[in-house]
């Protein structure tokens, strides 16, 4: 069901970081064998500004006439995420629609987890608008809705009211 990455990437990908010290061998350890390894069948996207892959995988299910399911995993490192993003994915795995692609983010400081019930209510009413939720260092968290255009609009409303009632009952 696993498999490692074959190929040099990930041994050329250790003898680039032993001249700077941050490892000392280019053998591989169980570490890094771990990291190196993927499910079996999923296509490894070279990551050309980092050392970390995407990994992107098709699931199929086994009853007939539901969609096949893609599973998308990108780096965490911001530089390396956009990079495999534009060159790998967008357009490639996900076809892009003008349309579709709307998004409006609302920065709210009022913790993830007290958001929760709002959210939970947002989802039920908007299924169709994609809600990306993003806790940032400062403590605020940055709300992200996509979709199609005259949906995100009315949700972002929406979402700003259910927002507002909670900071107030907060207060009080």
């Amino acid at each position: 069901m696993w498999t490692q990455r074959q190929g040099s990437g990930s041994r050329r990908g250790s003898r680039s970081y032993m001249p700077r010290g941050r490892i000392l061998t280019d053998e591989m350890d169980e570490p890094h064998i771990r990291m190196a390894t993927v499910p079996q069948g999923a296509l490894v996207l070279h990551n050309k500004v980092g050392t970390a892959p995407g990994t992107v995988l098709e699931i199929r299910p086994r009853t007939n006439g539901r969609k096949t399911k893609t599973i998308i995993v990108l780096p965490g490192v911001p530089n390396e995420l956009m990079y495999l993003y534009s060159t790998e994915i967008e357009g490639k795995i996900i076809k892009p629609t003008t349309d579709r692609n709307y998004y409006k983010e609302l920065r709210v400081r009022i913790a993830e987890s007290t958001m929760h019930e709002v959210l939970k209510n947002f989802c039920e009413l908007y299924p169709t608008v994609h809600l990306g939720s993003y806790p940032q260092e400062d403590r605020s968290v940055i709300l992200r809705l996509s979709g199609r255009k005259k949906q995100v609009q009315a949700s972002m409303e929406h979402l700003m009211v259910g927002l507002s009632r909670l900071s107030k009952s907060r207060k009080k």
